[in-house]
């Protein structure tokens, strides 16, 4: 006999613990983020972020452990600053990217540049401390003792060498968070108007542009701008606490071995330039090779039916290789450069130590062992603004190389936005909602050329197409070919129309017309309600 076992669904189970994890965890997703309530402590020493690494020193964390962007750093907030300095600049003959980001941050600008000029000046404090306790364990000894600061304990001197080291770190690194997250900010807004202005490209100008630019300018340009800024600061801060080391050095030895060391080191800072803007130029061929891979594998593989029918796979496969060698030779040259100049800048503090030395022993002075170890803690000092230098140089150029081309997209001819008007209700079936009277429209007119029906709308006969036609004229007609003209259409409410006509007629023309997605060159154009199009997939592949 065949047993047959009952299947009884189980019903609501008490909370365990485990769920009550699942559902902490989900709440952070959806709470605020702690950014925005944090007070100035807080912010200053990043502890807001403790909730986080403790959780993540627990468990492994998720998407839900994450809070959502503050309010302040959302594209939205950022681009509707930005728009207003980019439409000043679109005013002028010649926009510059660059200068509408400036003016955009421009406060947050200058307040971390003064951060970072603040901790600077504290470091060039601490080989004054140390000196000072290196005074002390010689002579604490000895009967009226004094040291360069006029401290005499021994353990005042250790606690302000501490205190000096512990505010120097935290506005450093307080600044360095302001501009990594500038950085972002930066990358946000031009993520966001690149795939703003993809939706209101005209045809004209998306003929000037290839996939693979678009998708450069939207991931790796925006990624040198984002470095830019974070290094963009040391292009002048490096020089500037250069100039104060070697002062400060004079000032402790004498004013030749200083300026014997400057010079060494200003022809290091002259080399880290030169080979810094070097660099971002072999770095622009390099970007320039990966959009011109990017745009062949995207072409590859949109007609991949095409290349197995054809069976042009070695070709292109060919054509791949070779563009991919002079990449990697690119990036060979690249990183060779790149390598020399930092061991040559890494070097440099060095070398121009020993020359201070070196000529302030061959004058005659003697070198105690304060006077040494102070001339060595500036070095040390010097050490950073050295490695970072070149390193700023570099992604500067690179961010203003990229800032030229996105401002080039950023202008290139776009078609205005569709108007809706709702002057008149559409419940009443007399009214169209869609009304198109005496229209002509064009892909390949400007922005600029809107405005005039050219001649290129009469036939032979010098007559007006009919109405309602979709005349095709001839592309190469200056100074704008027209796609359609004369077109008059009236829809109704509730009412379903045709759209009939032959290969080629201009019936997707005459839909883009409708959606806005080709220039209106006169005519008037009134649509009274939203609508949506939903195309048919070709029969016909490729």
């Amino acid at each position: 006999m065949t047993d047959f076992v009952a299947l009884k669904s189980p019903g609501k189970q008490p909370p365990s613990k485990d769920d009550d994890v699942v559902a902490d965890e989900v709440t952070w997703n959806n709470v605020p983020h702690p950014l925005e309530t944090a007070n100035l402590f807080s912010f200053v020493g990043v502890n807001w972020m403790g909730p986080l690494m403790s959780k993540g020193s627990k468990s492994t964390l998720v998407e839900e452990n994450i809070w959502p962007l503050p309010h302040f750093d959302t594209s939205a907030n950022q681009s509707k600053s930005f728009e207003s300095h980019w439409a000043e600049q679109l005013e002028l003959d010649s926009p510059n990217l660059a200068l509408a980001l400036f003016r955009t941050f421009k406060p947050r600008i200058i307040g971390s540049f003064l951060l970072y000029i603040l901790s600077g000046a504290i470091l060039m404090v601490q080989p004054i401390m140390i000196k000072s306790m290196l005074q002390y364990l010689t002579r604490y000894d000895q009967p009226n003792f004094t040291t360069s600061l006029g401290v005499t304990n021994g353990y005042a001197l250790a606690a302000l060498l501490t205190l000096l080291t512990f505010v120097s770190v935290t506005v450093g690194d307080f600044g360095q968070f302001l501009t990594n997250r500038l950085g972002c900010n930066a990358k946000i807004i031009l993520m966001d108007n690149v795939f703003r202005k993809i939706l209101r490209m005209s045809g004209h100008a998306k003929k000037t542009m290839s996939t693979g630019e678009i998708v450069t300018m939207a991931s790796v340009d925006a990624d040198r701008l984002f470095f830019g800024f974070m290094l963009g600061y040391w292009t002048l801060i490096s020089p500037l606490m250069l100039l104060a080391v070697f002062i400060l050095i004079g000032n402790e030895l004498d004013w030749v071995s200083g300026l014997v060391g400057g010079l060494f080191m200003l022809l290091f800072l002259y080399f880290g330039f030169v080979s810094g803007k070097h660099v971002g130029q072999i770095r622009r061929h390099v970007l320039g090779v990966q959009s011109e891979r990017v745009k062949l594998t995207n072409e590859v593989l949109q007609g991949i039916r095409v290349v197995k029918l054809y069976a042009w796979e070695e070709s292109l496969a060919a054509q791949l290789a070779e563009i991919r060698s002079r990449e990697l030779a690119l990036l060979k040259s690249y990183q060779t450069h790149r390598i020399l100049n930092t061991v040559f800048m890494s070097v440099a503090p060095v070398i121009s130590l020993a020359a201070c030395l070196m000529i302030y022993v061959a004058r005659g002075f003697t070198l105690t062992t304060p006077l040494a170890f102070t001339a060595l803690a500036y070095m040390n000092i010097a050490r950073q603004p050295c490695t970072v230098f070149s390193t700023a140089v570099m992604g500067l150029s690179e961010a203003w190389a990229s800032c030229q081309r996105i401002t080039k997209f950023l202008v290139a001819d776009e078609i205005p936005l569709l108007e809706h008007s709702h002057a008149t209700s559409t419940d009443d079936e007399s009214v169209p909602v869609i009304e198109i009277s005496g229209g002509n429209f064009s892909w390949d007119a400007t922005s600029k050329e809107v405005g005039a029906v050219p001649a290129a709308f009469e036939d032979m006969d010098g007559q007006q197409p009919s109405e309602g036609a979709a005349a095709i004229v001839d592309m190469e007609t200056p100074p704008a070919a027209i796609t359609l003209s004369n077109i008059n259409l009236h829809i109704e409410p509730n009412t379903l129309t045709i759209v009939v006509g032959s290969v080629g007629s201009g019936k997707s023309s005459l839909i883009s017309a409708i959606l806005g997605e080709i220039h209106q060159v006169s005519g008037s154009h009134n649509v009274q309600a939203h609508f949506s199009y939903v195309n048919q997939e070709a029969w016909i592949q490729h």
